[in-house]
């Protein structure tokens, strides 16, 4: 996390670091509404996202995340227990385990 110093405001932070990072050759991408900013990061050789644009990307991203890796998830029913998918011996003995026998 960056924070700006005492009588330093956030978007000279910004702003001072975009130069910065595309000066060594770093992808520089910001995301601001705020027209003077837009401004300088462009002028600086940065790119600039605005924010609902961002926003939307985000969003879209997300339901295609949902989509494709999730699909049509469906809950189980019922719960889904040890006590079910062990035999009746088994069951016993961690039973009488439990109740210390």
């Amino acid at each position: 996390m960056i924070y700006s110093a005492f009588n330093e405001s956030a978007d000279n932070v910004i702003e001072r670091l975009s130069f910065e990072l595309v000066q060594k050759k770093r992808e520089v991408h910001v995301v601001s509404s705020d027209a003077t900013i837009e401004t300088v990061i462009l002028g600086a050789g940065a790119y600039r996202h605005p924010s609902r644009e961002f926003y939307r990307a985000v969003k879209r991203a997300k339901q295609h995340l949902r989509r494709e890796y999730l699909g049509n998830v469906t809950l189980p029913v019922k719960r889904n227990e040890v006590g079910d998918r062990i035999g009746a011996d088994v069951y016993a003995k961690l039973e009488q385990l439990r109740r210390g026998k």
